[in-house]
């Protein structure tokens, strides 16, 4: 995400959305009571009946809707500024923030914070893909920032291991995969992959990809498929990556969450009135929590929501926000949506 121009007298800062990363990251920065402005299209009633004429409007924020790696997040507000002449203030109206979009951001208090947010933000967005294969089936995920996208998954249906055509069908089935990964990889400008899965089958694969002129890291897993990517982020494959990856260091966070839990010992709390309490008490280390709390269409759960991530952000707590539609975001839901790993220990 480019900053274009920083206005801090009117707590404005005009932005470009670069890509898929930055239209995650807008969201996750995004609070109710926000503005934006931006060039948009609204329908207005003239001389020949109802018209989209293009204009630029301010809408002040009440709610956002996104989904994980669409590309497209709709920011819904009021519309406060606009021309006079159509008479449109206090109507509702809704933006759509997408790759290559420039719009205004107006946050009246805390600008300097948000700035070092967006050039935390404009400074990390890898993209990481693993697959990880087994002679049942695979999986190809690329590991970002919002979370995991799982690029395709299947199964190898070979033949019998008595079968003397076995050997040739792995050949060719291997083949076929290494191509689609290619183009996968191609397609996303992505030189470098990690092939993960048990036995030497791994190693087959890792060898034609690295004909192919990719750069591949192989570690072992105990299987393929969906379940083997995930067993590699959580014993640590990308632990090179792990300051980069919000959604990689979420899966951890919540293993220690799970530990800190089964000990009893008062160093992690969940649900947002316990962690809210952590907060105003200064104990919170680090803090994940839900995307679809902060833009709850619940009044009372928003703003404690939102309440919880200020006041964490403000006395220097780790803050994660994490996508609900992903695997760390439906274990944290089940959660309530939020946990809190605490500095020192704390009963409540």
């Amino acid at each position: 995400m480019r900053v274009l121009e920083t206005n801090p007298s009117r707590g404005e800062v005009k932005l470009r959305i670069e890509d898929e990363e930055d239209v995650w990251t807008f969201y996750s920065i995004l609070r109710e009571g926000d503005m934006i402005r931006a060039r948009t299209a609204r329908s207005v009633s003239g001389s020949s009946g109802k018209e989209k004429i293009p204009m630029t409007l301010t809408i002040k924020v009440t709610g956002a809707e996104f989904q994980p790696f669409s590309g497209v997040l709709r920011v819904k507000g009021i519309i406060v500024e606009g021309p006079d002449r159509f008479g449109l203030k206090g109507a509702h109206h809704s933006i759509k923030v997408y790759p290559g979009r420039e719009l205004v951001l107006i946050r009246e208090k805390g600008l300097e914070q948000l700035l070092e947010k967006l050039k935390k933000a404009s400074e990390r967005k890898p993209k990481v893909p693993i697959l990880a294969i087994d002679y049942d089936e695979y999986a190809l995920a690329i590991v970002r920032g919002q979370g995991i996208e799982w690029a395709f998954e299947g199964a190898l249906r070979l033949p019998g291991k008595g079968d003397e055509n076995r050997e040739k069908a792995l050949e060719k089935t291997l083949n076929e995969l290494v191509k689609r990964v290619e183009e996968e990889l191609k397609a996303r400008d992505l030189k470098t992959i990690i092939v993960v899965g048990p036995g030497f089958l791994k190693d087959k694969v890792a060898e034609k990809l690295k004909e192919r002129g990719f750069e591949v890291k192989v570690d072992s897993a105990s299987m393929g498929g969906r379940a083997g990517v995930l067993e590699a982020i959580r014993k640590g494959t990308l632990k090179n990556l792990r300051e980069e990856l919000e959604s990689v260091k979420a899966m951890e966070y919540l293993e220690e969450f799970a530990k800190h839990i089964g000990r009893e010992d008062n160093l992690a709390l969940y649900g947002l009135e316990d962690c809210l309490f952590a907060a105003k008490a200064n104990a919170i280390k680090t803090l994940l929590i839900v995307d679809s709390l902060i833009h709850s269409l619940n009044d009372e759960e928003r703003e404690k929501a939102t309440e919880l991530v200020e006041e964490a952000e403000k006395r220097g707590a780790e803050v994660i926000i994490v996508p609900k539609d992903t695997e760390a975001g439906e274990r944290l839901w089940a959660l309530g949506g939020v946990i809190c790993l605490l500095r020192y220990p704390l009963e409540v």
